[in-house]
C-alpha cells in the first residue's frame, strides 16, 4: 500500500484563517500575521513517519516567537532541518542572526528560544526528535544552529536525499519509507558530528567566544592578536567567511542594541546610551548601521515597542 500524509493538507485563508493557524501552532511558537489579515494565506502539507515530520509550508508574510513558555513543553526535546525555497526569512536566537539563504540547508535546536519574521514564502522542515540525533547533545547557547552549503559535497548529498526521500513518498510503502527515512536521519548525525567537531576545535569558535565576552569593551583585531598570540593575517583569514572581524563585531554589537531596544521603554532610555553602551562612537553612525542591518531605526524599534508592532520588521537587507 502506497504511503499517503496521515494528515489532509491544510490552507488556512483570510482572518479566520490567520486565527486557525495561530491556534494550530500555538504549542510550538506563537504567530502574528503581518499586513492585511484578511490577505493571510497559508498551506502546510506534512507526511509522518513514526516520530519524524516531513513538513512543506507556504504561508503570508509572518512573525514568529517562541518564548520560554514554549520551552517547557516537549517541543525542546526536537531539532529541525530547515531549507528555504523562495521568499525570506531571518531568525533572531540568543546568539545568532540567521538571514537564511536558499542555498542553505539549516538545522536548528529548539530548546532555545527564538524570533522569526518571514516575507512571502515557502519553506520545507523536517521534525527531529533529539533522542535519534546521538550528536545533538552538543549544541550550546553559542552554536543554536549548524549548516551546510547545497553547493558543498555533504550538503548536495544532502539536499539529494531529501528531495528523493519527497518525490518517492506517494510511491513507498511504511516500511520503505521507514527504512529511507532511517537512512536519511544517520546521515545527518554524521554531518552533525563533522559539524560541531569541527566548530569547536577551531580557532574560530575561541576567538568568536571571545569576542562575545568582550562586546562592550574596546575590541578590536589586535587586541585578539595579543590575548590569542596570533598573526593579523591569520585572524582575517578566519574572519574571511564572516565578511572581517570589523563587521562580525559590529553585527553582534547591533544584535545586542536590538534586543535592548525592544525590551525598553522609551520615557527612560535614549539611542544615545545604547550607542555608547554598545561601543558605537556617536548615536548617528549608530543609527546608520543599524537602519542598513535591520531595515529600520533604532528610534522605530524604541517608540513602537519594537517586533510587536507589525509595521516594524527585522528583514535585514543583508
Amino acid at each position: 500500500m502506497a504511503l499517503t500524509p496521515k494528515m489532509k493538507t491544510k490552507k488556512f485563508k483570510g482572518s479566520l484563517g490567520a486565527k486557525e493557524f495561530r491556534k494550530g501552532l500555538g504549542r510550538s511558537y506563537d504567530s502574528q500575521p503581518l499586513g492585511d489579515r484578511s490577505d493571510f494565506n497559508a498551506e502546510i502539507e506534512h507526511y509522518r513517519i513514526g516520530d519524524i515530520v516531513f513538513n512543506q509550508i507556504s504561508f503570508s508574510s509572518i512573525r514568529f516567537e517562541r518564548t520560554t513558555n514554549h520551552l517547557e513543553r516537549k517541543g525542546q526535546d526536537i531539532l529541525v532541518l530547515e531549507r528555504l525555497i523562495n521568499g525570506k526569512q531571518v531568525v533572531l536566537m540568543d546568539n545568532a542572526f540567521t538571514n537564511m539563504q536558499q542555498d542553505r540547508i539549516y538545522l536548528r535546536d529548539w530548546s532555545y528560544s527564538f524570533e522569526a519574521e518571514t516575507d512571502k514564502m515557502k519553506l520545507q522542515s523536517i521534525v527531529i526528535p533529539r533522542k535519534l540525533l546521538a550528536n545533538s547533545q552538543n549544541f550550546d547557547s553559542i552554536n543554536p544552529v549548524v549548516s551546510w552549503s547545497t553547493n558543498g559535497a555533504t550538503g548536495s548529498a544532502l539536499l539529494l536525499l531529501w528531495d528523493k526521500l519527497l518525490s518517492d513518498f506517494p510511491l513507498l510503502n511504511l516500511q520503505e519509507a521507514t527504512t529511507l527515512t532511517a537512512g536519511l536521519i544517520g546521515y545527518i548525525d554524521c554531518l552533525l558530528s563533522s559539524a560541531i567537531h569541527d566548530n569547536k576545535d577551531a580557532t574560530f569558535e575561541n576567538l568568536s567566544e571571545y569576542i562575545q565576552m568582550n562586546l562592550r569593551e574596546d575590541i578590536t583585531a589586535s587586541t585578539l592578536c595579543d590575548y590569542f598570540n596570533i598573526s593579523r593575517s591569520n585572524i582575517y583569514r578566519l574572519f574571511a567567511a564572516h565578511k572581517g572581524v570589523n563587521y562580525f563585531i559590529t553585527h553582534l554589537r547591533l544584535l545586542g542594541s536590538y534586543k535592548d531596544l525592544r525590551r525598553a521603554h522609551a520615557s527612560e532610555t535614549s539611542i544615545n546610551e545604547v550607542a555608547a553602551y554598545w561601543r558605537f562612537n556617536d548615536a548617528n553612525s549608530f543609527t546608520r548601521a543599524f537602519k542598513k542591518k535591520f531595515d529600520v531605526t533604532p528610534s522605530t524599534i524604541l517608540k513602537t515597542c519594537a517586533w510587536r508592532n507589525t509595521n516594524s520588521s527585522m528583514i535585514s537587507k543583508g
